[in-house]
């Protein structure tokens, strides 16, 4: 046995267990079998790969829709934003304008006091109110700054 083949006269793979016949009938009755079982075979190859291009497209659909959903939603978070931020900027809004009015008044005050000091020749009182402005607006000015500050840290950490 040399060449790890079957002995000769036993069928094997490449030829047929067909005894006794000539090598053309042989052939001729081969074909059409081959032939039939090719066209099976590329037939449920065609079924596959519709099946894969139905995949392929359902897949791209979903991708589609996925992105279409991220815009929608990326839309109607601006929208929030937007309606949040003017939320915001009117609620800062009023809370300078109170703030510019008590400083107002306050400043007023201190001209109205200051005035009438003067004209009542009363000078220990302008002393009196400068001390209290110095030693209240220099505390107040500090306390002020440092809570502004905080609150700057506080808003940084909180929003990423």
């Amino acid at each position: 046995m040399s060449g790890g083949g079957p002995p000769k006269g036993q069928p094997n793979a490449i030829t047929p267990a067909v005894s006794g016949l000539p090598p053309q009938q042989l052939a001729s009755a081969a074909v059409p079998e081959v032939v039939t079982q090719f066209i099976a075979v590329t037939a449920k190859q065609n079924e596959i790969r519709e099946k894969e291009i139905e995949v392929q497209k359902y897949n791209a659909e979903t991708e589609r829709q996925k992105a279409a959903n991220a815009h929608e939603f990326s839309l109607k978070s601006l929208e929030a934003q937007l309606e949040d931020r003017k939320d915001e900027r009117k609620t800062q809004g009023g809370e300078t304008r109170v703030g510019f009015w008590l400083s107002g008044i306050l400043i007023v005050g201190f001209i109205g006091v200051t005035i009438a000091a003067l004209i009542t020749n009363k000078e220990q009182i302008i002393v009196e109110v400068v001390k209290l402005l110095a030693v209240g607006g220099g505390g107040g000015g500090i306390g002020y700054a440092l809570g502004v500050r905080r609150g700057e840290k506080t808003a940084t950490t909180k929003d990423p």
